[in-house]
């Protein structure tokens, strides 16, 4: 995991949070919502990552201080502070990462594509640390136990665009830098310590003024060295390592202490942690004398991850035995006692320092090894988060009430439905997205006397089954990267599937065999030349138009009624260069990745909507654009057409509602009045909004859901005024709020009253408003039967941890 703030000098418009998974996809998602923006697949049979760090490129990096040139020396100053600020502006974070397959990736998040790829000439990568926030210059950990230097080499001569390289900055590893034993985690010495003054008066050891940086490395035995690395060239584009300091840890006889994670503190300390469960803090400011402040064996197993805080005073851990500690930097009373005896004079070394290592918190969020941990600290955001196995995303708030603070379990599964429905009666057809392959179910029939009309909307009942859901079809598809959309129409004969580089079609032929089915690949279908991999797909309701949203920010039209597949229509609104705003990833971009798509029931109005916020609607019947809605500042989760209609209703990432009449290009009567009047214990809620439903069968109803709820609301009544709280929306762990919802007051995130939540919705719907917790967490939810069946697929989260491997146990006496 890796996050980066905000940070307007840098270029940094927003803050951004990035993380992987096991299958190599890389979430990027924004910690103000805690919403997952985006994903770049990860490449099929790639190797495992085992490090990511943001990395913004230095525009500067290339140039010479010593260059003569009469032109450079006649540059102004004021000209250059004016280049540079230009310079700035056109900063993009960044992603780096490391496998195990020795390969080094530089990532371009606004296109999803690796910019760059290198060997790391070491075998494989289990460690990338960056030199500091805006650095440019990485360090990597190599299975040959070498650490060697990589740099991010950007030109932004070639005009508007800039390009990226990852260009080898040390010289091939020689004798001394070799460890001989693989280096599993890296970190630099920061470059400017923030030294104390020494309180007896002592003069403060000069470090090597000839070191351009110091790198320390944790290896597989039992030690930590500290590299020293020099410029071999005048152009600083080539440095040399030289071992400055050998740190041993503790070990057992005939077996080596893996030192799994280390990092350095703001003022010289380092932080080490191994497979002992010891957590020791170091002194690395003393010369090519490193002293051991303190150490804790504080853990029972490998301590896998370390994080500290910017100032540097508080470190968390956490590794196998699932445990998340904090340790925090005091004041030693006793001490500061003992000094003022002496007179502000220490006698001799061993004397008792003025602040002191403690232990100060210990929690257990998840029920597997945690792998990783961030602290972004900036605000509103103030938090902890870990993940690991359990494939779940802790964020704890806030850092300074640690360990009496609150935990928000994210979703296991993406926020965007990997499950797609082909909703005619006569299909029942559920297509559910996977890595490489996608699988077909049919669902079951029920009694024709279960289904009332739209009165079992909401889930109020689970209906008996007369005929059992079926498994049709898994389609494994040859893709170079993990699946990015998938979609089947309506009428349940067609499915597109796509990748990062190619869509694919395919015909469904299931009513000749009772027991199976045939799934055939449409060869016709247009070339990947012609039509690329696609972030979003959807089918119109007559199943006879497919909608593509390419990787190309292109949205295509092609005819699918007959075997020609001929393009319709490209629209290219959303290629241009956005002003950068709080919505877009960086300044400079051109464009922005198109992730929604929304098609109405009669076939006339298309809506797409891109990362950058922006939502245009286009008339289908003269494929021109119609309007662009207004932009808002919270980023959208779904955009949906109500039945029947010309209503677009778009969720935000706030949890507000907004509905809009397209045709007529403004809100509707029920939005502008009703909007601003959601329950604030709704708004209040930390998961997002996933969909919306609506029927003609259930006029005037609209069906909000999201992982742990499904929520009705009543357009055709004024909803009810919500009893304020005075506190507003809360993103940092701050008081909890109570709130009305249909004049029931529960706290935040509380479950424990669901029942009678649901039975106090039913008994005040006329006020416009009800909430049901009945399934979770979900990753579907879809009508059938024009609304009076519902379609819920949800995976609870004890099946995903009997799906993992065992967990960590110790026995403990007597037990």
């Amino acid at each position: 995991m890796a996050y980066i703030p905000a940070n307007d000098s840098l270029g940094v418009s927003r803050p951004l949070f990035a993380c992987v998974r096991a299958n190599g996809n890389i979430e990027i998602w924004d910690p103000v919502y805690w919403q997952l923006e985006r994903t770049i697949p990860g490449i099929v049979g790639g190797g495992a990552i085992e490090s990511i760090v943001w990395v913004l490129p230095d525009e500067n990096e290339d140039d010479d201080e010593d260059d003569d040139d009469e032109d450079l020396q006649l540059e102004t100053s004021k000209d250059k502070n004016k280049q540079n600020k230009k310079n700035k502006e056109k900063r993009v974070p960044l992603l780096v990462t490391g496998g195990l397959d020795g390969m080094v990736t530089l990532w371009d998040i606004s296109t999803l594509t690796a910019v760059s790829r290198v060997e790391s000439g070491g075998g494989a990568v289990w460690s990338v640390a960056v030199n500091e926030l805006g650095g440019s210059f990485l360090a990597l950990g190599c299975e040959d136990g070498a650490v060697r230097i990589i740099r991010v080499a950007c030109d932004f001569s070639s005009g508007r665009d800039s390009t990226y390289a990852l260009v080898r900055a040390s010289s091939a590893a020689s004798s001394v830098s070799l460890s001989g034993s693989r280096v599993l985690a890296v970190a630099f010495q920061p470059s400017k310590l923030k030294q104390q003054k020494p309180e007896n008066g002592e003069k403060l050891e000069k470090t090597d003024k000839n070191l351009a940086f110091t790198v320390a490395a944790g290896s597989a035995d039992s030690c930590i060295r500290l590299y020293g690395f020099s410029s071999t060239s005048s152009s600083n584009s080539m440095y040399s390592s030289r071992l400055i300091s050998r740190l041993s840890v503790d070990s057992t006889p005939n077996n080596n202490t893996l030192v799994w994670s280390i990092t350095y503190l703001p003022n010289g300390c380092l932080v080490s942690g191994d497979s002992l469960g010891a957590v020791c803090f170091w002194d690395t400011t003393s010369g090519n004398n490193a002293v051991l402040i303190k150490s804790f064996k504080a853990h029972q197993a490998d301590v896998l991850c370390l994080v500290a805080n910017a100032k540097g005073d508080t470190v968390f851990s956490s590794g196998v035995d699932r445990r998340v500690l904090q340790f925090r930097l005091i004041e030693n009373t006793s001490a500061v006692s003992y000094m003022k005896a002496q007179k502000q004079k220490r006698t001799s070394p061993s004397a008792a320092a003025s602040k002191i290592w403690v232990l100060s918190g210990d929690r257990r969020f998840h029920s597997h090894d945690v792998r990783a941990l961030a602290l972004c600290e900036t605000k509103p955001i103030d938090c902890l988060v870990s993940g690991g196995i359990d494939a779940s995303l802790i964020v704890t708030k806030t850092i300074a009430n640690y360990p009496e603070c609150k935990q928000i379990r994210q979703s296991t599964f993406p926020q965007k439905p990997i499950v797609s429905l082909a909703t005619d009666n006569t299909a029942r057809l559920v297509l559910a997205r996977f890595d490489d392959h996608v699988k077909l179910w049919q669902l079951g029939r029920v009694a024709a006397d279960q289904v009332e009309d739209g009165k079992s909307l909401v889930g109020r009942n689970r209906l008996d089954l007369v005929k059992n859901e079926r498994l049709l079809a898994d389609i494994k598809i040859k893709c170079v990267t993990n699946l990015t959309a998938s979609a089947i129409s309506p009428n349940g004969m067609l499915i597109a599937v796509s990748d990062l580089f190619a869509t694919r079609l395919f015909r469904v032929s299931a009513d000749r065999f009772p027991h199976s089915s045939t799934i055939t690949r449409l060869k016709k279908f247009q070339s990947p030349e012609l039509i690329p991999g696609s972030l979003a797909i959807q089918f119109s309701a007559d199943s006879k138009t497919l909608i593509l949203a390419g990787t190309d920010s292109i949205i295509r039209i092609i005819d699918v009624s007959n075997n020609e597949f001929s393009l319709v229509a490209a629209f290219t609104e959303h290629l241009y260069e956005h002003k950068a705003g709080k919505n877009s990833i960086g300044r400079g971009v051109k464009r922005e990745l198109v992730d929604s798509l929304a098609i109405s029931q009669d076939n006339q109005w298309l809506a797409t909507a891109d990362l950058a916020n922006n939502i245009f609607i286009f008339n289908l019947d003269n494929l021109k654009l119609h309007t662009t809605l207004p932009h808002v500042k919270a980023m959208h989760t779904s955009i949906a057409f109500n039945s029947n209609s010309a209503n677009l209703t778009v969720t935000l990432a706030s949890n507000e509602i907004l509905v809009y009449d397209v045709e007529h290009a403004r809100l509707s009567p029920w939005s502008r009045q009703n909007s601003h009047m959601l329950p604030e214990k709704f708004l209040n809620r930390t998961d997002i909004i996933m969909g919306t439903e609506s029927s003609s069968a259930i006029p005037n109803k609209l069906v909000v859901w999201g992982p742990e709820y499904i929520c009705s609301i009543d357009t055709s009544v004024q909803l009810a005024k919500d009893v304020k709280s005075k506190n507003k929306r809360k993103y940092d762990g701050g008081k909890k709020t109570a709130t009305a919802v249909n004049g029931k007051f529960m706290d935040d995130n509380n479950t424990d009253n669901e029942n009678e939540e649901q039975d106090d919705s039913s008994k005040n719907g006329k006020q416009g408003f009800s909430m049901q917790f009945n399934y979770g967490p979900m990753m579907f939810f879809g009508l059938l039967s024009g609304g009076r069946e519902a379609v819920v697929v949800e995976r609870p989260i004890l099946s995903v941890i009997e799906a993992l491997p065992m967990s960590f146990y110790r026995r403990k006496y007597a037990t």
